[in-house]
């Protein structure tokens, strides 16, 4: 790039009066690429670009030749809770995203998937109120509970502590994805995006005949009465349900942080020519003047 000896033009960045340093920069002359795209790639615009990689917080998808962007996993559904990325997606891929962020400084990207359609979270709670009933399709059981889908592929969660009067420590063996159980709605929360329903609420007001099919079904190591059941949801009304979404996407996944659009800072245009007496392999950023009246750094 450069050689001992050569003449070249620099822009100060720095002066560092007690040890005699200057800090030179020769990339500061030529336009910031990043800066273009904030022109090139407007807040809310839609694009096509091509899945490069996958990770387990998201996917980055190339806009053009280097320069890509990342939609993190949070980004990719209203509704579904994304358990394995690749499932939805390869490299190689040809998608449409829409730009949510462009970060000059750290020259990051964020996108979203979800943001092509309109927001369902807006609507849904006239349909899924508090005390409704609905037939749910159990995805996968955790730790805490079970989570379930709701028509229109909407994902919810029962609690392990709603789907019997007494603890089952089991239930991921008893309650298989793909089967069906019927749950009422016992919170709606839209702010967190959160539906959390209850088999036991459901079973309040049933006859025993459907209390014990549901016992017989999912082979519940204990039976229970509808008495038992006017007991539990009792002691539910005081019952703090820990629940966090978190639970669901898993709690390695990096959180959200879609860039601001930052403007860079122009740093002052004061130039100088530096003639280069360090090895070719070393910094050209910093030059140290020596300790004479008349440094051998040179400014115009």
């Amino acid at each position: 790039m450069v050689s001992m000896g050569q003449v070249v033009e620099a822009q100060i960045l720095t002066i560092d009066s007690e040890n005699k340093k200057l800090s030179l920069g020769m990339k500061q002359l030529t336009p910031n690429p990043w800066q273009s795209l904030l022109d090139k790639f407007p807040i809310g615009t839609k694009h096509k670009g091509k899945v490069c990689n996958i990770t387990n917080f998201g996917i980055f998808v190339e806009l053009e030749e280097g320069v890509d962007g990342l939609v993190h996993i949070s980004d990719l559904s209203w509704t579904k809770k994304i358990f394995d990325i690749g499932d939805l997606y390869k490299v190689g891929d040809e998608i449409e995203v829409v730009i949510l962020g462009v970060d000059v400084a750290n020259q990051r990207i964020s996108l979203g998937r979800k943001q092509l359609l309109e927001n369902p979270w807006d609507t849904l709670e006239e349909k899924y109120k508090v005390g409704s009933e609905s037939i749910c399709k159990i995805i996968k059981p955790i730790e805490k509970g079970i989570i379930v889908e709701l028509p229109e592929d909407l994902d919810s969660f029962i609690p392990a502590s709603q789907i019997s009067t007494f603890p089952v420590k089991n239930f991921n063996e008893l309650f298989k994805p793909g089967d069906s159980v019927k749950a009422e709605i016992i919170e709606f929360d839209k702010t967190n995006k959160k539906i959390v329903l209850s088999v036991i609420e459901y079973l309040k007001d049933k006859d025993q005949s459907e209390i014990d099919e549901y016992i017989n079904r999912f082979k519940l190591p204990k039976k229970f009465t509808s008495s038992d059941i006017q007991d539990k949801t009792r002691s539910f009304e005081s019952e703090q349900i820990d629940f966090k979404i978190e639970d669901i996407i898993g709690e390695d996944v990096p959180e959200i942080n879609h860039p601001p659009v930052v403007d860079t800072l122009k740093t002052p245009e004061v130039k100088t020519e530096a003639k280069v007496e360090k090895p070719a392999a070393e910094s050209l950023t910093e030059v140290k003047s020596e300790t004479k009246e008349n440094p051998e750094t040179k400014s115009e």
